[in-house]
């Protein structure tokens, strides 16, 4: 969905609460996290592994309600820091190509 003219993103994040299995795109080790809102170009999500900027992940989305289907995506790490949880980083990621 579109944005408003006087808003900077070109789409608006919806709030998603559900588990994300991601991989480093050299790396088959899986680690988790919670995804914290969706956009159509990005992702937040938390996870206790700090994250470089630049990494490029193999992210799954899993929502919670069977009505959805699972995401699979490519996405690039943009901004990782700590989050208000103690050893939790808040990641935000640009989905660069969608898999399924």
């Amino acid at each position: 969905m579109l944005i408003t003219q006087g808003e900077r993103r070109a789409f608006t994040r919806l709030p998603v609460n559900c588990k994300v299995i991601f991989r480093h795109s050299e790396n088959t080790k899986e680690l988790q996290g919670r995804g914290l809102n969706l956009s159509g170009n990005g992702i937040m999500f938390v996870t206790p592994q700090q994250l470089p900027i630049g990494a490029e992940l193999e992210l799954n989305v899993l929502p919670t309600l069977p009505s959805l289907a699972p995401l699979t995506a490519l996405v690039k790490v943009v901004r990782a820091e700590p989050s208000a949880e103690p050893n939790e980083f808040a990641v935000a990621g640009r989905i660069r190509q969608i898999l399924g």
